[in-house]
């Protein structure tokens, strides 16, 4: 596996998120900063062996840092899903 993070802003996502969490699999290590779903999301993400992290939507900005800041690896990803 490659030693990088890739980070994931998600919210209501089910539909979307075992694509994308499964199109970086060759990565070590992918989070899930969930800013309140109230669909799957969170059991997808977490069922598909990411990290899941909530924090109330705060901003592009904020989500992006807190997330980056949870991050064991050097940061390789960051998608806006």
């Amino acid at each position: 596996m490659i030693p990088l993070s890739v980070i994931i802003l998600a919210k209501n996502e089910e539909q979307f998120i075992e694509r994308c969490i499964r199109s970086v699999s060759w990565v070590n290590e992918v989070l899930v900063l969930d800013s309140g779903s109230t669909d799957t999301t969170k059991e997808k993400a977490a069922f598909l062996g990411a990290k899941v992290y909530e924090q109330e939507w705060l901003g592009w900005s904020a989500q992006r840092n807190k997330a980056i800041s949870l991050a064991k690896k050097r940061l390789g990803l960051c998608y806006r899903v």
